[in-house]
C-alpha cells in the first residue's frame, strides 16, 4: 500500500471542496475534479448517480463514451456500479477481475478498456430515493500498489459535495448532447407537465391527438425516457419546464 498516495488524497480533499464551492457550471466542476484526480495519481474521474436503469454522469472520459454509456444504459451492466450498489464502503477494483467472464458485463469491460479504464478506486454514497452516488478515480493500467481504504473513507465528503453540485448545476446527458427538443415537442412536454391531456394539447394547437402523441414519443426517445412521467422528470432536471 502506498502511504504517500494516501497522504496526497487526504491533503487534496480540502482543495477539492474549495474548488467545488466556487464552481459556477459543469465546466468548472469538471476542472476541479480533474485537478483533484491528477493530484492523487489517477488519470480520469467518473461521477455516477445510479437510480434503477438510469444514471446521471459527469466524467472527463471522452464525450462520445459518456453519451454511449447513458444511451445504452450501461449502468445496468457496469460491474463497478453493481459493486457500489451492494456495498457502502469504498473499494479498489480491477475490471478484469471484477467483471463477469462472459455476457454483457464482459462486453462492457472490453469496450471501456478502449477508452482507458482498467482499474481504479470508488467511493459510494447512498443519495436517497433509492439512488447510489459514487465517485471513481480511474487508471488505464493495473493499479499497483492500491490506494488505502482508510484514505478513501476520508474522502467521502468529496462525494457528498460533488453530488450536491452536480444535482444543482449539471443537466442530464440527454440535455447536454445534441438531443434538443423541437419547439412543438417542447411545448407538448410543458403542457403535459401542467396536467393537460393529449386531447387538450391537440385542441390548443389545432393538431390531431396522433400528432401530439408523435411529438411526445419523439421527446421520450431523445431523453431515453421509459414513459411520460419519466420524461417529465428528466425534462424538469434539464430545466426545460422553467424556460
Amino acid at each position: 500500500m502506498d502511504k504517500r498516495r494516501d497522504r496526497q488524497l487526504m491533503n487534496q480533499v480540502a482543495s477539492l471542496l474549495d474548488g467545488l464551492e466556487t464552481c459556477r457550471d459543469e465546466k468548472h466542476l469538471k476542472s476541479a475534479l480533474h485537478r483533484f484526480t491528477r493530484s492523487i495519481g489517477f488519470e480520469h474521474f467518473a461521477y455516477v448517480c445510479a437510480a434503477g436503469q438510469d444514471a446521471k454522469t459527469v466524467t472527463d472520459l471522452p464525450v462520445e463514451w459518456e453519451r454511449r454509456y447513458n444511451n445504452e444504459r450501461y449502468v445496468v451492466v457496469d460491474p463497478v456500479v453493481r459493486h457500489a450498489r451492494q456495498s457502502s464502503a469504498p473499494f479498489v477494483w480491477s475490471l478484469p477481475t471484477l467483471a463477469d467472464k462472459s455476457g454483457a458485463s464482459a462486453k462492457f469491460r472490453d469496450e471501456i478498456a478502449k477508452v482507458g479504464v482498467v482499474s481504479g478506486a470508488t467511493i459510494p454514497m447512498q443519495a436517497g430515493f433509492g439512488r447510489t452516488a459514487m465517485l471513481s478515480f480511474i487508471s488505464a493500467e493495473q493499479m499497483q500498489p492500491q490506494i488505502g481504504l482508510d484514505a478513501l473513507q476520508s474522502a467521502l465528503v468529496a462525494v457528498a459535495y460533488t453530488h450536491f453540485h452536480v444535482m444543482q448545476k449539471v443537466p442530464p446527458i440527454s440535455a447536454r448532447h445534441d438531443q434538443r427538443l423541437t419547439p412543438r415537442e417542447k411545448m407538448c412536454v410543458i403542457w403535459t407537465s401542467l396536467g393537460k391531456r393529449q386531447a387538450d394539447i391537440a385542441q390548443i394547437y389545432g393538431l390531431s391527438e396522433k400528432t401530439v402523441r408523435f411529438y411526445l414519443d419523439n421527446a421520450k426517445a431523445k431523453f431515453n425516457a421509459d414513459n411520460v412521467a419519466h420524461l417529465i422528470r428528466l425534462a424538469g432536471e434539464a430545466g426545460i419546464l422553467t424556460r
